[in-house]
């Protein structure tokens, strides 16, 4: 921006209109990757997400699970795997004290303040979070330390039960039941949806700042039409006085008076 340049030197009316865009497009630049580079330097540090197994055993928080006769803890206490016996060594269980409110104390572990990770069958965690509002500061780890299977529970001696079985089983082949779960949870997903972590500079944090340039340089151009166009205006009337003078002259002249 410290250009040697002498806008008077200038007299072009283009090259004058040209140096007031570059001058503005510099200008929004400069102001806009100057106040994103000090945002994001300036911003907290958040701590890195738990993405595997492994890193949630090596991980100084404990692990808290619901305590309704599962089989998980035993496994995780007694599995040859040091990463799942690790997470079994640190394993909470919360009693059930009410029926009607489940997970309240085992949700409340899970706080940064507290530092616990919560164990959940399946998609039933995406529920929670939404149920107690703690989608925006929790996530979901990706790797999962079990894995749970769909199935339909029948009445024994259902007639029809290996056709039923069959065309259940086609609809998760093809990826029917995949379709219908993703419709179904999609909401879920969606509202989950947020940017965690340092964020990187892109054309997007530079979006404001440009329709900002827009309206200025919209506005800048009226208010340039409407400068020439007085000016022009005040030129012509000008020379219209000036031209009249001399026949006024000539007749003052001839009465005598000059």
């Amino acid at each position: 921006m410290n250009q040697p340049m002498e806008y008077r030197e200038v007299w072009m009316w283009w090259g004058r209109l040209w140096l007031v865009v570059w001058w503005l497009v510099m200008t929004v630049l400069i102001a806009s990757y100057t106040g994103n580079l000090v945002a994001v330097l300036t911003v907290p540090v958040y701590p890195s997400k738990l993405e595997t197994v492994q890193d949630l055993a090596a991980a100084e928080i404990r692990v808290s699970m619901l305590d309704y006769g599962s089989t998980v803890p035993t496994y995780l206490r007694t599995t040859p795997n040091p990463t799942l016996a690790a997470l079994g060594s640190k394993l909470d269980l919360v009693p059930i004290t009410n029926y009607a409110s489940l997970y309240d104390e085992a949700v409340l572990m899970v706080h940064p303040g507290f530092r616990h990770a919560l164990i959940v069958f399946g998609d039933y965690i995406d529920f929670l979070r939404q149920k107690y509002k703690v989608t925006r500061t929790t996530y979901v780890m990706k790797e999962k330390i079990y894995w749970s299977y769909l199935s339909w529970f029948l009445p024994r001696h259902t007639p029809y039960t290996p056709l039923i079985s069959d065309a259940l089983t086609r609809l998760v082949e093809v990826g029917v039941i995949e379709k219908l779960y993703r419709k179904h949870m999609g909401i879920i997903f969606n509202a989950d949806t947020q940017v965690r972590g340092n964020g990187v500079l892109n054309l997007g944090h530079l979006q404001g700042a440009f329709i900002l340039l827009v309206l200025g340089l919209v506005s800048g151009g009226l208010c340039l039409l409407g400068g020439e166009t007085t000016t022009t205006f005040r030129g012509n009337q000008h020379y219209h006085i000036n031209s009249s003078i001399p026949d006024h002259l000539s007749k003052l002249n001839n009465i005598g008076w000059w």
